[in-house]
């Protein structure tokens, strides 16, 4: 038992070394070093402030939101509780030293919790972008990039308080979708065209579309220490509203990643950051946006410049009012990230 012991911890002492070892070479050999590295520091991945680098790389992961949420369109503003979830899946592939193309797809469901299904309705979100990075300077400590996405969003689902608001003009449809007779070619045109109009009551759908630019900087304190943060626009444009209403929001943050490997054999990483975005909006309210903070953090595998696991939550805060701050929505979140970088 006592020689079985032994041998078990030598053994596993000499993995860690050579997992200690390998490691260290990831950004020490300057030809060899991954392009996530700055002075010595491999860069934790975030899904909330993404790494500034033109590398080729896939991104893959599952995440789940819950919490509240305000509909600053009522007066006064209402509160409804929220859960979504889905995946996501990020593709970056680098054309040039100086350039990447990106794009991105998320989807999943997006519901009301309790009574707020009937308030907020039930369904499927998704959401998309396509655009590109570019390298503005970098030397072996800092690096500045910036980026343009073009972006769609989307929701799909059961809305019950919008067919209950239009049930007293539903009356006949329902009659003649469920109970009316269909043996003329005419009967059939009414009954199929009564049943969609309470399908359209049913549902929701609404996209926008829009565009992000932002301009990222990342700095490599040390082997064991980086930092990074980013400053951006982004625009949604209501497109099945008022073509000219829209949304947009100013959003900078910041990010500090802490790895263990080269000080310990131990392959872990932290990523601790904070992101603050102001809503611009022309809509005419009584209510006002202050600003939405973000607070993140994650911890992440670091034995590998190829490979990144990790796990990052995030609460989103989101005061609004006019004067003393009348209410606050919070939106807590989970997600397991896996990457896969061919450089």
């Amino acid at each position: 038992m006592f020689w079985k012991l032994c041998f078990s911890v030598i053994s596993l002492s000499l993995m860690a070394t050579t997992i200690y070892a390998e490691r260290l070479q990831l950004c020490s050999n300057a030809k060899d070093a991954s392009k996530r590295c700055l002075n010595g520091h491999l860069f934790i991945p975030s899904a909330i402030n993404k790494l500034p680098f033109i590398t080729t790389d896939i991104l893959t992961g599952l995440q789940v939101k819950m919490g509240s949420t305000l509909d600053i369109t009522a007066v006064p503003a209402e509160k409804h509780a929220l859960v979504s979830g889905g995946a996501q899946y990020d593709l970056q592939i680098a054309v040039l030293d100086w350039l990447a193309v990106a794009g991105a797809f998320s989807g999943g469901f997006l519901s009301g919790v309790g009574g707020d299904i009937i308030n907020f309705g039930t369904g499927g979100q998704f959401d998309y972008s396509l655009g590109g990075r570019f390298l503005l300077w970098k030397n072996s400590r800092f690096l500045i990039s910036t980026s343009l996405d073009f972006l769609g969003t989307g929701y799909t689902g059961m809305d019950l308080l919008r067919f209950a608001n239009s049930a007293p003009n539903l009356v006949k449809p329902i009659e003649t979708c469920f109970n009316g007779l269909s043996n003329t070619k005419e009967q059939k045109k009414d009954k199929k065209a009564a049943c969609a109009s309470i399908n359209n009551a049913l549902k929701k759908f609404n996209y926008e579309l829009g565009f992000n630019a932002e301009i990222s900087m990342a700095m490599g304190i040390n082997p064991a220490a980086g930092f990074r943060t980013n400053l951006g626009y982004q625009q949604l444009f209501r497109s099945k509203t008022d073509a000219a209403d829209f949304k947009g929001q100013v959003y900078a943050g910041f990010a500090v990643s802490l790895d263990l490997s080269p000080v310990t054999p131990v392959p872990l990483g932290f990523l601790l950051g904070a992101q603050y975005a102001y809503r611009l909006d022309n809509m005419p309210s009584e209510f006002l946006h202050l600003g939405a903070l973000t607070l993140h953090g994650g911890i992440f595998y670091t034995g590998s410049d190829h490979i990144s696991v990790g796990l990052e939550v995030s609460d989103e805060m989101v005061p609004v009012g006019i004067g003393p701050v009348v209410e606050r929505s919070n939106l807590f979140s989970g997600a397991l990230n896996f990457g896969f970088y061919w450089n």
